[in-house]
This record gives structure tokens, C-alpha cells and sequence, in this order.
């Protein structure tokens, strides 16, 4: 998974050498709902974009959220990465709307007591791997050329084949951070006025 990830960084830094527009940086904390396995995880996360025209972009977003309280609760986490587009849609000078559509890859795990598999054997935890997609809808204020908070949010699912093949994985996903502009700069703030 780290080679995964050091191969996605690799291809956006050397393609965002070739285009114009900006690159971005996202991080954020995030809630979200999987449906019949946990209620109410929470987490954090990051995403790194690119403009690939004035107001699309490419974007892959990762992240991880868990349910774990203390050592003596059931234990849930829910790992996320994904790949997609989004638009973003100026309303006034530094408020953007956005919309976005993910498609990925991702992995949840339950730890609970007295738990047990498909065949009824006792099992201490489960896991499983699979693809998944969101769609997120949301707004962004720009602070200046390099700086703006956001919300989004949107429903996810993920799709299993395994363990959790007959669970419905999917539920509502928050996501409140602050995005930075890395190279180039967003369009003016008083751009089409």
C-alpha cells in the first residue's frame, strides 16, 4: 500500500510539471457512516489535485476512519483510497461549489467480541478488500491564492466480495479541511465579475 501510495505522488508531481494550472493539497477530518457494520466513524484524511482545465480537476483522496474508544469497545476502521473529478462552480468572488466523483479501492475491518464468520466459526476480527465510489457535494471559501477551508458532503459505498459480501457498506461521508495551493494559483478572486 506505501508503494501504491509513493507511485501516486510520483505521477501527479511529474504530470503537474507539464500542465499550467494549479496543484492542490487537501487535509481534512471526516465522519462517515458504513452502514450495517459501524455507525459514526470518524478520521482524517488527505487528497492531492491537479487543474486540468479552469475549472475541473483530477483528484485522489485517501482516508482513514475508526470507531475504537478504548481498549474495551468493538473495534471498526475504514480506509479509503480513491481517484476521480471534480468541478468547482464560482458563485461569488472566493465561494466555490463543488462536485465531485470518486471510484477506488477500499478496506474495512470489524474486531468485535462473540463475533462470527459466514460458516457461524468464532472469529477475533474481520476484514475485507474491496472497490468503492463517492460522490461529494460541497462549497470552499478562498482566504487568498493558496489557502481555502471547505465542506463536503456526499454518500459513499463500498463493494465487497468476501467477508462482507452480503453487508451493506455504504452511508453518508463529511468532510471539513483546508485545501493549499502547492504550485500555481487559483484564478483571481475577482475573476468573471
Amino acid at each position: 500500500m506505501k508503494l501504491l501510495h509513493c507511485v501516486i505522488i510520483f505521477i501527479f508531481i511529474s504530470v503537474s510539471t507539464l500542465l499550467p494550472g494549479r496543484v492542490f493539497f487537501d487535509v481534512y477530518g471526516t465522519a462517515l457512516d458504513t452502514g450495517s457494520l459501524a455507525k459514526d466513524q470518524t478520521g482524517g484524511g488527505v487528497a492531492l489535485g491537479f487543474n486540468i482545465h479552469r475549472d475541473y480537476s483530477i483528484i485522489y483522496r485517501g482516508s482513514y476512519t475508526n470507531t475504537s474508544r478504548n481498549e474495551n469497545d468493538d473495534t471498526f476502521y475504514h480506509l479509503t483510497n480513491m481517484l476521480g473529478i471534480e468541478y468547482l462552480y464560482t458563485v461569488y468572488p472566493r465561494l466555490d461549489l463543488k462536485g465531485s466523483i470518486l471510484l477506488g479501492y477500499s478496506t474495512t475491518e470489524v474486531d468485535k467480541k462473540d463475533m462470527r464468520d459466514d460458516d457461524g466459526d468464532e472469529v477475533d476480527k474481520l476484514s475485507d478488500s474491496g472497490n468503492n465510489y463517492g460522490i461529494w457535494l460541497g462549497a470552499q471559501y478562498m482566504i487568498n491564492q493558496w489557502l481555502a477551508p471547505f465542506i463536503d458532503v456526499g454518500f459513499h459505498q463500498s463493494i465487497y466480495n468476501n467477508s462482507f459480501v452480503n453487508k451493506e457498506v455504504y452511508g453518508y461521508h463529511i468532510m471539513v479541511g483546508v485545501r493549499f495551493t502547492l504550485f500555481g494559483k487559483n484564478r483571481s478572486i475577482t475573476s468573471d465579475y
